[in-house]
Formats: structure tokens, sequence, C-alpha cells
């Protein structure tokens, strides 16, 4: 919302308050940014996690990461 906000210079949390969805409030070109951010971050968790090798949590959180990547695809605006 934040990054929406920044971009068109409009109160979102005002449009979500009215009743607008925030599919309809946030452009599709903020949610591609926001879920690109989103598959960075969990990049670098990945990155974190191999240095732990031996331990059983990688294996784990390596699961996790993989499953917010899946979440995350199923969300994100289509091309």
């Amino acid at each position: 919302m934040l990054l929406e906000r920044d971009r068109r210079k409009v109160d979102i949390l005002a449009e979500l308050r009215q009743g607008r969805s925030a599919r309809e409030a946030i452009s599709a070109e903020t949610w591609r940014e926001c879920f690109r951010m989103l598959d960075a971050e969990v990049a670098s968790a990945e990155q974190a996690l191999t240095a732990i090798e031996g331990s059983p949590s990688p294996f784990y959180l390596l699961r996790l990461t993989g499953f917010l990547r899946q979440a995350a695809a199923k969300l994100a605006p289509s091309a």
C-alpha cells in the first residue's frame, strides 16, 4: 500500500475503507513489484539457510520458503 501511495499520491487506505478491494485499489504494476520484492526476500532467506548445513532445520525452512514462493506465485497478478 505504501508503494502504491508513493506512486499514485493517493490515500489507498481511504479507498479500502470505502469498500474497494485491494486488487482494485492497487495497480497490477505495484502488485508485480511487491511480489518481485517478496521473491527477492525469499531468495535471500534461502541463501542464508544453505549456510547452516548439517542441521535438520534448513530442510524444513527450505520447504517453507518453497511454499512461500508457490503461494506468492498464485497470488501475483498475471502478466
